[in-house]
């Protein structure tokens, strides 16, 4: 008994399943002298364990012995054991709602020593330990997983410490600056008495002064929009109204910098709340007089069946696409030499915390150099709202420039899905297809050309690609580069296919060298 108080400590200890079953199947073997012993759980192999389970209840044993025609020998390998057996006895781990069985086998050549009892004591103990350490493994899920939550909510916490910190910072920068400012200028008056300069300074403090009532305003705002505290009301409004106010608000201002300024009107109705629409507007329309050193301003209008598009573009410097996120973020500005107007940083997150409060999506169009568009989709009907709303997505996009559009023919699904994201990851415009008529179908509702053509050699249902290459560009109207792709090495098939096509590759493909190529068809595609 010595034995088994040792191995019954130690399956007190086990934490895990597999070292449970090691110990488990170490004890019997030890015990019933076995040459192989085998523990199959009812989760690992349930309609074997279960069968055999019945067998022992049949018998009303602790354990039953089974000869070679009752079954057991078939599943023998399955199992785990190895050598032949002349004698085989199987044990449920444990008596009452069995979890699994233990399995002893005895070659032909070893006498079959059994001590039942001492056995099923091991594998009572056995089974408290098997869900023990099934209880401990979900305990340490559970901790891990709510380890990773609290780590998340520790990152989120750490964000919002540190937005606060940056508020702070800017709020006493943005605010003192002023205050000194006006400080400063109240004792030159105090001084000057009746000096002429004394108009031109009280014109100094004014504005100031509405600078820091312009920035109080944003971050009240800004706030409320966070806290939710501000309820949209919607109604149907003329957006006519809306933008002879912007023209009104902002013709002088861009009257002194030598811009031109167009508000084209439109005289329809859209659904919204207007006074937040035109706080938006108003943002984006004073940042783009900001910002435009030379050129012009556009407010434009586009109207769709169910939508109305407003469009601000401007000629200014532009947003490098990888800031396009980053200018929604409160207190963040681009730093640019050339741009030497005082800013908070607040304009564009507050117009982010607007449009999602009355979901109008917001489209970005910006590169260095080629000026800066912003496009907002207006519902025209409460019903045309409630589908903005439902879709619940962030309303801010963002519109980068792709570095050509490719229609990619293949058949097999994952092929499909996977060259298809690696191509957008590297910035190219992917029409995918598993067939020609599929092609058609989607480049016939697509509202740009096609740069270049990279199909398979064969398409679904045995269509030939090369073929359907032939096609395509007799619809287009041009001749669309090509790149085949093949599994088929025969230097017939290449040929071939070359008198068509302006490169064949074989799989399986490198990616960069396809990215490669393809840049240099695009380049080289007759206009």
């Amino acid at each position: 008994m010595e034995n088994i108080t040792s191995w019954l400590r130690k399956l007190t200890l086990t934490r895990d399943n597999k070292t449970t079953v090691a110990i488990i199947k170490g004890a019997c073997s030890q015990i019933s002298k076995a040459s192989e012993v085998a523990v199959c759980l009812l989760t690992a192999n349930e309609t074997l364990v279960r069968s055999l389970l019945d067998k022992i209840a049949v018998v009303d044993s602790y354990g039953i012995h089974l000869s070679q025609e009752q079954g057991i020998f078939s599943h023998y390998a399955s199992m785990g054991l190895t050598k032949w057996p002349h004698s085989v006895w199987v044990f449920p781990i444990r008596i009452d709602e069995p979890i699994g069985i233990l399995i002893c086998a005895w070659p032909s050549d070893s006498p079959c020593e059994l001590d039942e009892e001492s056995i099923q004591i091991v594998l009572e103990s056995g089974a408290i330990a098997l869900e023990n350490a099934d209880v401990h493994e979900q305990l340490s899920r559970q901790m891990a997983e709510r380890s990773a939550e609290l780590a998340i909510a520790k990152q989120e916490a750490e964000s919002v410490s540190q937005l606060k910190n940056s508020f702070l910072s800017a709020a006493s920068h943005d605010l003192r600056q002023p205050l000194q400012q006006i400080t400063s200028l109240i004792n030159i008056l105090s001084r000057q008495g009746s000096s002429s300069d004394a108009n031109e300074h009280l014109s100094r403090i004014k504005q100031i002064v509405r600078g820091m009532d312009k920035l109080l305003g944003c971050l009240l705002n800004l706030d409320r929009l966070e806290q939710g505290k501000i309820e949209p009301n919607y109604k149907d409004i003329r957006l006519s109204t809306v933008l002879s106010s912007l023209e009104d608000d902002f013709a002088q201002q861009a009257h002194n910098k030598n811009l031109i300024f167009n508000v084209f009107a439109y005289e329809g109705r859209v659904h919204t709340d207007e006074d937040l629409l035109l706080q938006i507007l108003r943002n984006l329309v004073g940042n783009a007089i900001k910002y435009t050193e030379q050129g012009s301003v556009d407010v434009s209008c586009k109207v769709a069946s169910s939508i109305v598009e407003v469009c601000i573009q401007d000629t200014g410097p532009g947003i490098a696409i990888e800031l396009h996120d980053r200018v929604f973020e409160p207190f963040y500005q681009i730093r640019d030499e050339r741009q030497k107007s005082s800013s908070f940083g607040l304009g564009l997150s507050l117009v982010k915390a607007l449009a999602e409060t009355i979901s109008i999506p917001i489209l970005l169009s910006s590169e260095p150099g080629k000026g800066t568009r912003f496009t907002l989709s207006l519902p025209k009907s409460a019903d045309e709202l409630e589908q903005f709303i439902d879709q619940g997505n962030d309303m801010i996009r963002t519109e980068t420039s792709v570095r050509g559009s490719v229609l990619y023919m293949e058949d097999d699904e994952i092929l499909i899905l996977s060259m298809t994201t690696l191509l957008e990851i590297e910035g190219f415009l992917v029409i995918s297809a598993e067939s020609g008529a599929e092609a058609f179908e989607r480049i016939s509702a697509l509202e740009q050309d096609i740069d270049i053509i990279v199909t398979d050699k064969r398409l679904k249902g045995g269509q030939d690609g090369v073929e359907w290459v032939i096609k395509i560009r007799e619809v287009l109207g041009y001749d669309v580069p090509t790149i085949l792709l093949t599994g088929y090495t025969e230097r017939t098939v290449h040929q071939e296919a070359l008198k068509t096509v302006q490169a064949v590759l074989c799989k399986p493909i490198d990616v960069d060298f396809l990215v490669s190529e393809i840049e240099k068809y695009i380049k080289k595609k007759p206009h």
